[in-house]
Formats: structure tokens, sequence, C-alpha cells
């Protein structure tokens, strides 16, 4: 028979913090990448007056360069050391990497996952939009912390 063990009070703290942390996470990415949006839309637009073609691509270039970069820097400030870096090319594709892959798997996770419950929770009770759209926060935090964390950790260790 299957006994477990008791944890620790440190134990369980740790596993607060570490929760409070992947919360913390979503939570400030969910922010920056907003706050990034607004500025990246005005950005964008003057690129592709400028030329529509090449001005588009690299709207979209600097979109995934800026979500890597926020999230480098969340990661340093809650996780563990990572640094942006512009220095080389190198470093500007490792971002642009970084970031893409950040927004594929939060569009794949909190598609799948969060999206259709909320969606269809929402039309069963529509008197509890408000209970939902916070609930749908707070989930999708939580998911796009530990994604944070999960892309900056197999970008920053290569």
């Amino acid at each position: 028979m299957f006994v477990e063990k008791p944890m620790l009070v440190e134990e369980r703290e740790k596993s607060w913090v570490t929760a409070l942390k992947y919360f913390a996470h979503g939570v400030i990415l969910a922010g920056l990448t907003l706050a990034f949006l607004v500025l990246w839309a005005f950005i964008t637009a003057i690129l592709v007056i400028i030329g529509f073609v090449l001005g588009l691509l690299l709207g979209l270039a600097l979109l995934f360069v800026g979500f890597g970069a926020i999230n480098t820097i969340i990661t340093n400030c809650l996780w563990f050391p990572a640094e942006v870096e512009f220095s080389t090319l190198e470093d500007v594709f490792r971002l642009f990497l970084h970031g893409l892959a950040l927004a594929v798997a939060s569009l794949i996770v909190v598609g799948l996952l969060v999206w259709p419950p909320s969606s269809l929770l929402r039309a069963a009770f529509p008197e509890a939009k408000l209970f939902i759209s916070v609930a749908n926060f707070i989930i999708a935090s939580f998911l796009n912390g530990y994604i944070g964390k999960a892309v900056a950790k197999f970008f920053i260790e290569r």
C-alpha cells in the first residue's frame, strides 16, 4: 500500500511561494504585454505606412522580440538569472524565437484549456459573466506564468 509522507511546513510554504510566483509571472506578463502592444501598434502603423510588406514583417519581428524580452526580464526578476541582450544578431534572433515560442505556446494552451470552457460557461450562465471572467483571468495567469518560465528556461539554458 502506498503511504504518502507528510510535507514539512517549509515545503508547503515553498509550494505556496512557487504558486504565487507563477501567478505573478502571468499577471505581470499580461500587463507588460498589453502596454507593449499599444506601443507596438503605433510603431507598426508607421512602418506599414513607410513600406507595406517590409513594414509589416519588421513589425511582426518587433512584436516577437518584444515578447521574448519582456518574458526574459520577468524571468530574471522572479526565477533565475537571465539577461536581455541586443549586442549581436544572434541575441536578437534568440529573443525573436523566444517570443514566437511564448506566443504560440500561450495561444495553444490557453486557447484549448481556458477559452472553450469559459465560452460554454458564459453561454450557460450569462448572469455570471463577471465571475467567469475573473476566474478565467486567474486560471490563465497561472498557465501563462508556467508557460513563461518553461519557455524562458528552454531559451536561456541553450
